[in-house]
């Protein structure tokens, strides 16, 4: 396997980044100072996501914000994949940081899943350093790190848990502040957070009290709007950016 060059963790300055998480005032903020930091660490896709007790909730619908890349995401999505995945469910039954390979775990998993597992490995989605967190007055959620290296040292894993604890802390403060680039409406929005939920159209509709042709409206105004081609793009889209994250009630 072809590893990606490191930059050894001495040159990334924790303090810096802990300081500017500190300051962040928008999830695209923090979402600057996870990608720098994983990078740092031969790990250069992060994702937040949310572990509500709910545990019906699909992955897409927990996802906080993410920069992994779209082609995988919508490969993710229409096909489940982390929902079937017996990897992805000891992750998120870990209350300890955790590093793992895909590669290193193939033979655990359903054998009808393993091609699409063989793909996140050739686009650099092997290696995993996954941190959960479990904040009082909050939902418990994770962090995790991906790309393909060999395994962490400890030391590695501890700078990266740091960065993780405090951006997550500071990701629940700064929930409620929509990017201010963000073309959709609160409508479209929430559309879509139902979308991601699993819901139908005509569920949708019940939900929000408007018919199943409004929804569909809203989901064509969006896809419009981002410039792609069906819904599933437009979540992708929505998750990439973090417009999926509910605002403070």
């Amino acid at each position: 396997m072809n590893k990606l060059a490191l930059v050894p963790h001495e040159e990334f300055d924790l303090d810096a980044a802990i300081e500017g998480i500190a300051l962040a005032q928008s999830s695209f903020d923090i979402f600057k100072y996870l990608k720098s930091a994983g990078a740092a660490f031969g790990l250069p896709r992060f994702l937040v996501s949310d572990q509500p007790a709910n545990s019906s909730i699909k992955f897409v619908g927990r996802i906080v914000i993410t920069n992994w890349d779209t082609e995988l995401l919508t490969q993710i999505v229409e096909a489940e994949l982390i929902e079937r995945s017996q990897i992805a469910e000891r992750l998120r039954e870990s209350i300890c940081p955790v590093t793992m390979s895909l590669t290193d775990n193939m033979d655990k998993e359903d054998p009808a899943i393993v091609d699409d597992l063989r793909s996140m490995i050739a686009r650099g989605y092997d290696r995993t350093a996954y941190f959960p967190f479990a904040l009082a007055g909050c939902n418990a959620g994770a962090v995790s790190f991906t790309g393909a290296r060999d395994p962490l040292k400890a030391i590695e894993m501890a700078e990266l848990a740091y960065v993780a604890c405090h951006a997550f802390m500071r990701l629940t403060v700064v929930a409620a502040i929509v990017a201010p680039h963000n073309p959709l409406s609160q409508r479209e929005v929430s559309v879509f957070r139902l979308i991601a939920d699993g819901l139908t159209a005509e569920e949708i509709g019940r939900k929000l009290g408007i018919t199943s042709h409004t929804v569909n409206y809203h989901i064509a105004n969006t896809n419009h709007k981002l410039a792609v081609k069906n819904k599933t793009q437009a979540l992708v889209a929505l998750m990439q950016n973090g417009w999926l994250i509910n605002p403070a009630t």
